[in-house]
């Protein structure tokens, strides 16, 4: 059994939509803490780029992104 499905056994009084709800909530919630946390990385690198002159690539650098940020950020700023 899922742990959608199981939810809906335990929890009983809510129904099945009512759960699905908050599951798509929870999800939307997760994705725009995501979305919001990439701006905020994009944004000080540029600024990084503009104030100390560096290249994308040197700015990245110099914040120490790991390989699955610079991925993101380079993807974004593209």
């Amino acid at each position: 059994m899922d742990t959608f499905t199981q939810r809906i056994f335990e929890e009983g009084l809510k129904s099945g939509e009512e759960l699905g709800r908050e599951d798509g909530e929870k999800r939307g919630e997760k994705r725009g803490r995501i979305k919001g946390k990439l701006e905020q990385l994009m944004e000080i690198t540029r600024r990084i780029m503009s104030n100390e002159k560096k290249s994308l690539e040197d700015a990245m650098r110099y914040l120490q992104l790991s390989d699955a940020e610079k991925s993101l950020v380079r993807g974004a700023m593209a």
